[in-house]
């Protein structure tokens, strides 16, 4: 019987381990850069989330923030629009680019304290309009 209540009480520890691990496969991620800096509200931006590049980082082509790292679905585009149900709508993508001195702002949409809009673990850049991608680690 101890025996039993043993195994039992691993499988659900293991239950419980798997079922609370991310969907996403956070170590497909790397850490920013220097270059670029991510914040929850600047001034620049208007207080949405900002991406900050400087130096080589600058001339970026895209940015987007993701939750997961969409190749479980293979949607690449933001079900979470703002107004048109669009790609170019949702909050997670570059809304507009401000520049200022030798930095770039990079201006997105109000996705913090949304209900029902899951905070980003990762923000993709394309350095160049080329289909390659950086993933780098984010947290809010």
């Amino acid at each position: 019987m101890k025996k039993l209540k043993l195994v039992l009480a691993i499988s659900i520890t293991t239950i419980a381990l798997i079922s609370s691990e991310p969907a996403f496969a956070i170590n497909k991620c790397i850490d920013l850069p220097a270059t670029i800096e991510v914040k929850p509200r600047s001034a620049q931006c208007g207080k949405v989330p900002t991406v900050v590049l400087s130096g080589k980082s600058r001339s970026v082509f895209s940015a987007a923030f993701r939750w997961d790292d969409n190749t479980a679905t293979g949607q690449d585009r933001s079900p979470f629009a703002l107004d048109n149900s669009s790609a170019s709508s949702s909050p997670y993508k570059t809304q507009r680019r401000v520049a200022k001195g030798k930095k770039t702002y990079l201006c997105y949409g109000k996705f913090i304290n949304r209900a029902g809009y899951p905070l980003p673990v990762q923000l993709t850049v394309k350095p160049s309009a080329a289909p390659s991608v950086k993933r780098y680690c984010v947290d809010f």
